[in-house]
């Protein structure tokens, strides 16, 4: 009924830095990916708070493999598919003391508020602008993700501490109170059975020439987010889309680039449909 079964690995183009106030988050339910690279983005809340913006995506990987080559052909077609599974290696690195990493896995189950008609921006009410409810939100905190709007499918949690730290005293003197505990890189593997269909709200097929437009389909060229692509968070049902929130209580990264006191994650992606057309078109 669903087609063949097709598989895909797409992997971020970029160290995605993670801050305690600037949490990211990712669309898990969408495996449109291809030659134009319309998958899935990685967002962050804009400093204004009106929008999020793209902080990078993830990609399809380059090799002389050609059953690599045939992996990249692979497109998730509409109007609609069926999702197996999802799996994630996490690649998570930087020279950080006593750092607290979260991954989480939610699907929002409800509106913020109810009362639709009094609100000014109806994008407000769902992921990803719902995005800073979740800052602040590793580590020694009281924040806890609101389970009356959210469910959560699965949490990871992952303490670094590869850095040593000193007091005041012993940093006048060059040495560390206390050495470093963890590497500075650790890898968390995570696997979701989804086993559920996705629908298209706008079909990605054009009625007269039954063309699958799906990788330049775009729902709202003016997005901030670039949600491009036909399962796009924009193209499906709000409540049925499944997120991915990093987050950590690390404060800064302002030295960074020079000392590697940052909160760094590469993502690998592979994503397991089927859809009535063939894996090689």
């Amino acid at each position: 009924m669903y087609g063949p079964v097709q598989k895909q690995t797409t992997i971020t183009n970029a160290g995605t830095i993670v801050l305690a106030h600037r949490p990211v988050c990712f669309q898990v339910n969408n495996p449109a990916a291809g030659p134009n690279n319309h998958s899935p983005q990685l967002l962050y809340e804009s400093e204004t708070g009106d929008h999020v913006s793209t902080s990078g995506h993830f990609f399809n990987f380059t090799n002389d493999d050609p059953m690599e080559d045939l992996d990249r052909l692979r497109i998730a077609n509409g109007p609609k598919l069926l999702i197996k599974w999802v799996e994630f290696e996490f690649n998570i690195q930087g020279f950080v003391d006593d750092t607290n990493v979260r991954i989480d896995f939610i699907r929002q189950k409800r509106m913020v508020d109810p009362d639709v008609w009094k609100q000014s921006d109806p994008n407000t009410m769902f992921m990803p602008h719902l995005l800073n409810k979740f800052k602040n939100l590793a580590g020694f905190t009281c924040n806890e993700i609101d389970r009356s709007t959210f469910q959560v499918l699965l949490t990871r949690r992952i303490y670094m501490n590869s850095k040593g730290s000193s007091n005041l005293l012993d940093g006048t003197q060059d040495r560390n109170t206390t050495d470093a505990t963890t590497p500075p890189r650790k890898r968390v593997k995570v696997r979701l059975n989804l086993n559920r269909v996705y629908r298209q709200l706008k079909t990605t097929i054009d009625e007269a020439t039954g063309v699958d437009h799906t990788l330049s389909f775009d729902n709202d060229p003016d997005d901030h987010a670039e949600s491009n692509g036909g399962y796009a968070y924009d193209n499906q049902h709000p409540l049925a889309n499944i997120w991915c929130v990093l987050s950590s209580d690390d404060q800064t990264a302002v030295t960074s680039l020079v000392d590697g006191d940052a909160i760094k994650i590469d993502i690998i992606r592979k994503i397991c449909w089927r859809d009535p057309v063939a894996g090689d078109h």
